[in-house]
């Protein structure tokens, strides 16, 4: 993981690489967490659900996981915008790209075309982080931002991040000062969802982080079916299933296995 310039870190949740040299063919199931992200495969062959086979390619916020097949050595550059971060520093309404993984000539934008050659071409990993900067800082002093409805989606993800195991939209809005159908509208243009949605994906990402530690915590998945806000068990394998593509006893046997970060990605091999 590696932090972007500070000027970028409302935006910009991490850089991040990763790289694998097996020579294996992987089926990775990403884990939504309520974030758009960007993924550079700089070696490799790699097909993503949605966009084929690509060397670059958004993946909007989404409620179910992202398939990725990737064969042979990889090397693969990521951003991971903050929840607002890529209507802000891309300029369109997050919603367009709502369950969608699209390469880049889907946007008819020189510039992101521009940055997926310089990417692919770039020296070394560092030039990688360097080239993201520069480009990410250009777009953000381009931009023209409606601080009070960053302000109000803050105001919610805060309250959404204090509690991730109970929701109230009235509150919400309230906090907000706006209804709640404004808060919605704003929501799905600035994250791409509504803010129930990204609390059920909060819920889940806090769940998944529970059931790693199940292990060391002697905890019981009906506890933790509890403890997170679901109203039994069965409310959250259907939740998983739909989410992370993945029951939560899935998720529990591989984590002792220690077979992957579960917050970001499934892996099967």
């Amino acid at each position: 993981m590696v932090a972007p310039a500070v000027a970028l870190m409302n935006f910009i949740k991490t850089y991040w690489v990763l790289s694998s040299y097996d020579g294996l063919q992987h089926v990775q199931h990403i884990v939504p967490n309520g974030c758009a992200g960007i993924i550079f495969y700089r070696l490799g062959v790699v097909s993503m659900s949605g966009a084929g086979e690509a060397n670059a390619a958004l993946a909007g916020t989404t409620m179910q996981p992202i398939e990725i097949l990737r064969k042979g050595q990889a090397e693969m550059i990521g951003v991971q915008f903050s929840e607002f971060g890529l209507r802000v520093l891309l300029g369109f309404p997050a919603d367009e790209v709502y369950q969608k993984v699209s390469r880049f000539d889907a946007f008819s934008d020189k510039g992101l075309m521009e940055l997926e050659d310089r990417i692919m071409t770039a020296a070394s990993v560092p030039q990688c982080f360097t080239l993201l900067d520069s480009f990410f800082l250009k777009q953000l002093a381009k931009t023209k931002m409606n601080q009070f409805n960053l302000q109000r989606i803050n105001s919610v993800l805060k309250n959404i991040k204090a509690c991730p195991e109970s929701f109230n939209m009235k509150d919400y809005a309230s906090a907000a000062c706006v209804s709640p159908r404004q808060l919605t509208r704003i929501f799905e243009e600035y994250v791409g969802i509504s803010p129930n949605d990204l609390f059920r994906l909060y819920r889940c990402n806090s769940a998944i982080a529970k059931i790693r530690k199940v292990k060391e915590s002697g905890y019981k998945l009906t506890e933790i079916a509890f403890e997170c806000g679901y109203y039994d068990l069965s409310h959250m394998n259907a939740e998983f299933r739909s989410i992370c593509g993945a029951t939560p006893k899935n998720i529990l046997l591989s984590s002792q296995t220690e077979r992957g970060n579960y917050s970001w990605g499934l892996e099967r091999e």
